[in-house]
């Protein structure tokens, strides 16, 4: 009898550390949930926040994900962005695809990397994707900006881009370096030299 309290007992004991253990992993994992969702800049921070253009060499600031020059020519929006931790660090950056036009014919797209200041995004790295391409994804993977997008051959018109590659960034020294592009040929050289 008394090896049966003993072993009934001694069950009990376990079932509580299980329990007690299980009730510890749950309540941590629910703090990084919450740690991680804070390390995120917000939809809206990202649509109002200041960018610097490569292209026309200026600062704006997007309201609501554009911008509009008064008395001016310049357009910008946001095309895309993702979000992922770029630099290993546990709070996550912002990627993101702005097209930019001047009044011309042309559609320049930029790649700019915004982090986290305490819920204001902070501008980093940035580099030109190129002129009136097409971007069908952006994507953060393993400290990686993945942009799958269709460049121009080099006997394409202006217009009509048709080489579809895909460009893969990191960041290195705090600049954006090309590190991969596929297919290999004129459209991931004119990136490359960009």
């Amino acid at each position: 009898m008394r090896e049966n309290v003993l072993r009934t007992y001694g069950k009990q004991l376990v079932v509580r550390i299980v329990a007690f253990v299980l009730c510890l992993l749950c309540a941590h994992n629910v703090d990084a949930i919450g740690q991680h969702y804070k390390s995120s800049l917000s939809q809206e921070a990202i649509y109002n926040a200041e960018y610097f253009l490569l292209t026309y060499d200026q600062k704006i600031k997007l309201v609501n994900g554009s911008f509009e020059q008064k008395g001016g020519y310049l357009k910008v929006q946001i095309v895309r962005y993702a979000v992922g931790d770029l630099i290993g660090k546990s709070t996550e950056d912002t990627a993101v695809i702005l097209v930019s036009t001047g009044g011309g014919s042309g559609s320049f797209y930029e790649l700019i990397v915004l982090t986290n200041k305490e819920g204001v995004p902070s501008q980093g790295a940035s580099c030109e994707l190129g002129d009136r391409i097409i971007i069908n994804s952006l994507t953060i993977k393993s400290q990686e900006i993945i942009i799958d997008m269709v460049k121009h051959r080099e006997d394409d018109g202006l217009c009509c881009p048709t080489e579809n590659i895909v460009a893969t960034f990191v960041i290195k020294n705090g600049e954006l370096s090309l590190k991969s592009c596929v297919p290999k040929g004129y459209a991931c050289d004119s990136l490359a030299d960009s």
